[in-house]
């Protein structure tokens, strides 16, 4: 079933459902009678775990929210300067602004975290979607749920989700300006009111020479273009309609090491390449308000990335690549009482990945998924199901339960187990940079989580132990290590295991964040540790508050690492670090701030991924106004 006719049956039952409901439901008619409206979610609502916003609990489990004042108060002047911050992720970037970056969660695979924006599922053809390329001055919160979530978002989370929430709507006007070290420029403006919003940014980088052997010796530049706008409206006192729209285009240099050719018998220099980037995601999300306790909404979106290489030295090429994404969700929820509740979905999506020599391929995804949360007393049972129908791979069934204990505030624990499953990404089986292999088996994973929450006079604490076995986990294997050809193969089984702890606590005027992770990831088969996971994660945040001056200063350290010789291409240790970093803000009066931030203010070297420098010592000064 193509992907159109598929929508048009959505479309058709989106419009049944709640007209038979309203004209049978004697609560509907009382709801008529009533005269409400819609009531527009407040900012602070979680969805991320139960893709709902009216659920008996929707936030719980290993859920991490930053807010927009949390990404104001941080050292973070980038998307991944933040995440990197956050229990359980690991970060590795080749370089510096704009450069290739992988995200670790809970020690998974770069692909299997699930990136949303605005709850929009972003893929992208190479892998991981480009988070480097994602404006954090476009940002209002983020909210993390780490640990297997197949259930509810079926393939590509099987680590976890991030939903990354764009800037809804706006009180004031505002205008910032921001220089920093290698020549940073950023300005930032947004305007708007309680149902509309609009922000652009643009940043220009000289940035740093990303590679220690280029032979080119330069800095690798970053541009950005990007815009968000939202806009909600109510038509109908039972209809709320919202329209999500964000886009950012670029330019990124980056640098490839040298390499011998074996077959014109010469070494092959570094040159200057070049990646130009563009995307865009929309999305449409009708509510419709059945009655009190009834509502159900259609969402349709879109999220288009094209890519295209280019080189300063050499010839033009066709080397471009565009994914295409859409899906419609139709989702229904409903408080059958007070003490159970339900979340019933369908999602239709459909890829398309075009590229050059007229390659063009495309995967249609039919799937069905169910939450239900029952609470008695104290205890409370959330569990979800999901069916997926891949044109490619066939049918998966996922499943997750969740129990929660919540008799005492100070000692809340909950016990998480599920399965998931990982359908290979179209590069995996047909991208030119590996030897094909469309014999590719999807990765299952079967999970389990221990946790406790507690809020006491000792702050908030937050601690988790889990256990993740994926089998069928895919990995790269030399097939020619003299010309460095291969492709990528299912190992029999990976398994990572690890504890987090986080803690909060505000004193008066002091505030401290600090969080730690153990990770340990290894492939089964031959017990060797994965890749560019460290062992041990550290961040520790301390503020204060001065009335008209905040400060800040904060560390970040990771242990050592297992890697790959970026020359000889054997494996090798890369030591661990800790950066410092500091912040100031100072309100020069009810419109205007300034804002200084200072990271690895100790102008530590060090690696992450090898054979490519991290950012020394750096600093950004930022002015904003309000009006």
């Amino acid at each position: 079933m193509s992907f159109r006719k598929s929508l048009q049956r959505l479309s058709l039952l989106v419009f049944i459902i709640p007209t038979f409901a309203v004209a049978e439901s004697p609560q509907a008619e009382m709801q008529q009678q009533k005269d409400h409206e819609i009531a527009v979610p407040d900012e602070t609502v979680i969805v991320t775990a139960t893709r709902a916003n009216n659920a008996l609990k929707p936030g719980f489990g290993a859920l991490t929210m930053i807010s927009a004042e949390d990404i104001q108060n941080s050292f973070a002047t980038t998307l991944v300067d933040i995440l990197a911050a956050t229990p359980g992720l690991n970060i590795s970037q080749a370089g510096g602004l704009g450069a290739q970056t992988s995200l670790f969660m809970r020690g998974s695979e770069s692909n299997h975290s699930l990136i949303l924006i605005n709850g929009q599922q972003q893929k992208i053809s190479l892998g991981s979607i480009s988070l480097q390329y994602i404006d954090l001055q476009q940002i209002e919160r983020i909210e993390i749920l780490r640990g297997n979530q197949s259930s509810l978002y079926g393939s590509d989370a099987i680590g976890g989700v991030i939903n990354i929430i764009t800037k809804q709507s706006a009180r004031a006007s505002s205008f910032a300006i921001s220089a920093g070290s290698n020549k940073t420029q950023e300005i930032t403006a947004g305007s708007g009111n309680e149902n509309f919003s609009i922000n652009v940014s643009t940043l220009q980088s000289e940035g740093i020479n990303s590679l220690v052997a280029d032979t080119q010796n330069d800095a690798d530049e970053f541009e950005r273009a990007s815009l968000a706008v939202a806009y909600q409206h109510n038509f109908h006192k039972q209809v709320r309609t919202q329209v999500n729209i964000s886009a950012q285009q670029g330019r990124a240099e980056y640098d490839q090491a040298p390499y011998f050719d074996f077959i014109s018998n010469a070494l092959i220099a570094s040159t200057l390449p070049y990646t130009e980037f563009e995307s865009s995601n929309v999305i449409l999300d009708n509510t419709f308000l059945i009655n009190d306790f009834w509502q159900s909404s259609l969402t349709i979106g879109q999220s288009v990335t094209r890519t295209q290489e280019k080189d300063l030295l050499l010839p033009p090429t066709n080397a471009f690549s565009k994914f295409t994404h859409q899906i419609a969700t139709l989702k229904t929820q409903a408080h059958i009482s007070s003490a159970l509740f339900i979340n019933l979905g369908i999602d239709i999506a459909d890829d398309q990945w075009e590229q050059q020599n007229n390659f063009n391929q495309s995967i249609q995804n039919d799937a069905a998924f169910a939450l239900l949360q029952y609470q008695v007393a104290e205890h409370l049972l959330s569990t979800s199901i999901r069916h997926d129908d891949n044109e490619f791979y066939g049918e998966h069934q996922t499943h997750q339960v969740t129990w929660e204990w919540s008799k005492y505030q100070y000692l809340t624990p909950y016990l998480s187990t599920g399965t998931g499953f990982k359908a290979p990404d179209f590069d995996e089986l047909y991208s030119p940079y590996y030897v094909a292999n469309p014999d590719l088996a999807p990765e299952t994973s079967q999970s389990i989580e221990l946790g406790l929450k507690s809020e006491s006079n000792l702050g908030e604490i937050d601690f988790s132990l889990f256990k993740n076995n994926i089998e069928n986990f895919i990995i790269f294997e030399f097939l020619d290590p003299v010309l460095f050809t291969g492709h990528l193969v299912n190992v029999e089984e990976v398994e990572i295991k690890g504890a987090e702890i986080s803690h909060h606590i505000i004193f008066k005027s002091i505030s401290i964040n600090s969080n730690a992770t153990y990770i340990d990831a290894r492939n089964v088969s031959n017990n060797t540790q994965l890749l560019r996971r460290p062992e041990r994660l550290a961040n520790i945040n301390i503020s204060y508050d001065f009335g008209k001056i905040k400060t800040s200063l904060g560390a970040h350290g990771e242990s050592a690492r297992k890697d790959i010789d970026n020359v000889t291409f054997l494996p090798k240790s890369l030591p661990g670090f800790v950066l410092v970093h500091a912040q100031a803000a100072y309100q020069l009066n009810s419109e205007t701030s300034l804002q200084l931030r200072v990271n690895n203010i100790l102008d530590k070297e060090y690696q992450v991924v090898d054979g490519y420098n991290s950012d020394r010592a750096n600093f950004m000064l930022s002015i904003k106004t309000v009006f």
